[in-house]
């Protein structure tokens, strides 16, 4: 995904970063 600045990365990674980091987990484990 896409960001016009590190600030809104970093903005979007603080809402959804738990989220993607559990997917993340769950698709190594299979």
């Amino acid at each position: 995904e896409w960001y016009c600045c590190r600030e809104c990365q970093v903005k979007h990674w603080e809402k959804h970063g738990k989220t993607c980091v559990l997917a993340a987990q769950g698709d190594r484990a299979k």
